[in-house]
């Protein structure tokens, strides 16, 4: 039989606090939550085989049945697994808009500053215990007349803490000349340092929107870019042989995304609110770790061995046909 559970429980709290301030709105956000997970794998799997041979002539009332048996055997699959994993964060987040004085030319400028800081404590705790055993004609295999041996034994068992201190500063720029134009640069960095394997990296990203205000159609052009790095977690870092490379790199990627977004009115009795998005992306990616799928088993190699890369054309479109619902296709 198998029998696996996963148990997941979390919790947390924000705290958000809002100056009472007539000019350049400001705040400031404060946030903390818990989770754990329990994962828990346990098979106990015996299979049977017979090799033999087949009555192959069609006019036999045994056609395709055995008529000489020349072996049998059995497979057992052995395995507890139990891996427990505890985080804590605690993140602060702040933002001010900068607001400019309307000019006499009529150009609206504004600036939008966000930043963030945060904390993350791991511990992960994990038993890994698997053998299998092959047997053939009451042999085990691999046989020998003095001890019983089995075909693959994997007994690991791992205990790991570390801390996770990352950041975060965006700044979006508006500029907006009524009846005219609207044009928005967003340009950020982000960084991470990780204490287990001593890596850290920064990342940039930007986007750039463009809105003409001078038509009938109610439509934006936008082109983003940048770098997105994704630190490895414990499922990641462990073998398939149960080994931890706590080296393991962050899998990266590079991107590039070009869309548009048209907003419009669709009937005439109910006119009803409605948005095309449509986006064209590619993905470079490197530092991948690969990983083998059994069934719904998931095991990574826990190395940086591949590389990748993605592109493709989204479209979707949305509609308010129930006020309040968003439906989409």
């Amino acid at each position: 039989q198998e029998i696996d559970d996963f148990t997941q429980a979390m919790g947390g709290v924000s705290l958000t606090f809002l100056p009472d301030r007539e000019r350049n709105p400001l705040f400031h956000k404060l946030l903390a939550s818990t989770w754990r997970s329990q994962e828990n794998e346990r098979f106990d799997i015996l299979g049977y085989y017979i090799l033999g041979e087949l009555e192959e002539n069609l006019g036999s009332d045994e056609f395709g049945e055995i008529t000489n048996i020349l072996g049998t055997g059995t497979q057992q699959t052995w395995i507890r697994n139990y891996l427990t994993v505890d985080v804590r964060n605690v993140e602060y987040r702040g933002g001010i808009e900068l607001q400019h004085d309307l000019t006499d030319a009529g150009l609206t400028r504004s600036h939008f500053l966000q930043w963030s800081a945060k904390w993350q404590n791991e511990q992960i705790t994990d038993k890994i215990n698997e053998w299998e055993r092959l047997d053939s004609a009451l042999y085990s295999l691999p046989y020998d007349s003095n001890f019983l041996f089995v075909r693959r034994v994997l007994k690991t068992r791992n205990e790991l803490q570390s801390d996770r201190f990352s950041a975060f500063f965006q700044d979006t720029w508006t500029w907006r000349k009524e009846g005219l134009r609207e044009f928005q640069l967003i340009a950020g960095v982000r960084g991470q340092y990780w204490t287990l394997n001593r890596d850290w990296f920064v990342t940039p990203r930007v986007q750039f929107l463009y809105k003409p205000l001078d038509s009938r159609r109610d439509v934006s052009y936008r082109l983003a870019g940048g770098f997105f790095y994704q630190p490895a977690f414990y499922r990641e870092m462990r073998g398939f042989d149960g080994s931890v490379n706590t080296d393991l790199s962050a899998q990266k990627s590079a991107h590039v995304v070009a869309g548009f977004t048209y907003d419009f009115l669709w009937g005439k009795h109910r006119p009803v609110k409605m948005r095309l998005i449509a986006e064209a992306y590619y993905k470079q990616m490197w530092d991948l770790v690969s990983y083998d799928l059994d069934n719904v088993r998931i095991r990574y190699s826990g190395l940086n061995d591949s590389r990748g890369y993605a592109t493709g054309l989204d479209i979707r479109l949305n509609g308010e046909f129930v006020p309040g619902a968003e439906s989409w296709i």
